[in-house]
């Protein structure tokens, strides 16, 4: 899902602070043994590969942020050729917008690639971004060999600093859309395929500006519906019945409620047994919204989801 779009930049506004960095070095005969690690701001200032990002950090006033070495992050770091790809963008931002950027790339605590698996993990980033307040969102996978950010590559892991860990990337990064975050996760691989097929270009609307709101079935629930039994303009009225205007928080929800769909359908919001939320389509099939997968904050809407498929 490698759909993150520079365009987008101008939609965030200034966030929260950034590190990265490994250097060893000796202090003379008496301390040969002993490594000292630098911040991740003087890593970057050392590093000629990560020079155009210094110098936006810099310009930024976030320097001095990255050499705080009370605090812990984990830097994605887009390399010089990264940054001169989307230059003619990032030379047309403001300062607030900018800094929001560049703030994106940076998480709270110390992430190494080896925690990094095959089914990758949203990683909610401290910052806010998009509609509601909420976190927003990197996701991390590894893919054979290579880890992936969000869109991204990482060309070189686990540059350590005293203050956290760098990971040298091949993008400049922009919080995604819905459709980039159901693209990236590999668990929603059905619903991207069934979007593809669908007609009416689902993937270039739910692009758009919205706010959108996505119940978003897994694989395992598209394996026990048949979708692909359906007509091109069948599906689309099926996928759109998942879509609700607006950026609606789990917190939002309550016993009772009703929600408008794409579609003109209706979902009626319940409680299980189990304490957690579900919906209630026009056919009488009640689904469950994920306790641990909901709220994936995007830069246009919010994605939850749900254990099977909506019906009308």
């Amino acid at each position: 899902m490698d759909f993150p779009r520079i365009t987008r930049f101008a939609q965030y506004a200034a966030l929260l602070c950034m590190p990265l960095a490994f250097v060893a070095c000796g202090d003379d005969d008496d301390e040969d043994n002993i490594l000292q690690v630098d911040t991740i701001s003087e890593i970057l200032e050392d590093q000629d590969q990560f020079e155009q990002l210094e110098e936006l950090l810099d310009a930024q006033d976030l320097i001095s942020t990255l050499d705080d070495d009370n605090q812990t992050f984990t830097l994605s770091a887009p390399t010089n050729s990264a940054v001169t790809a989307a230059q003619s963008v990032i030379d047309g931002l403001d300062d607030a917008t900018t800094r929001a950027v560049l703030l994106y790339h940076v998480l709270g605590a110390r992430v190494p690639a080896a925690d990094i698996t095959a089914d990758g993990a949203i990683i909610r980033n401290g910052n806010t971004v998009g509609f509601g307040g909420s976190e927003s969102v990197l996701f991390a996978r590894r893919d054979g060999s290579s880890v992936r950010i969000n869109g991204a590559t990482v060309t070189e892991a686990d540059i350590m600093a005293d203050n956290g860990i760098i990971h040298a990337i091949d993008q400049v990064l922009t919080p995604p859309t819905v459709v980039d975050v159901a693209t990236y996760v590999p668990t929603f691989s059905s619903l991207v395929d069934n979007l593809m097929r669908a007609d009416g270009d689902l993937p270039g609307a739910l692009s758009g500006a919205g706010p959108f709101t996505v119940f978003a079935p897994t694989n395992i629930a598209f394996s026990e519906t048949a979708t692909g039994d359906l007509s091109a303009s069948r599906l689309a009225e099926v996928l759109q019945l998942h879509v609700v205007s607006g950026n609606v928080l789990a917190a939002d929800l309550s016993d009772g409620d009703e929600l408008t769909t794409l579609n003109g359908g209706s979902l009626t919001v319940g409680t299980n047994a189990a304490g957690n939320l579900t919906l209630t389509d026009p056919n009488g099939n009640t689904r469950t919204i994920s306790s641990t997968t909901n709220n994936v904050q995007t830069a246009n809407g919010v994605i939850h989801a749900i254990d099977g498929v909506l019906l009308d």
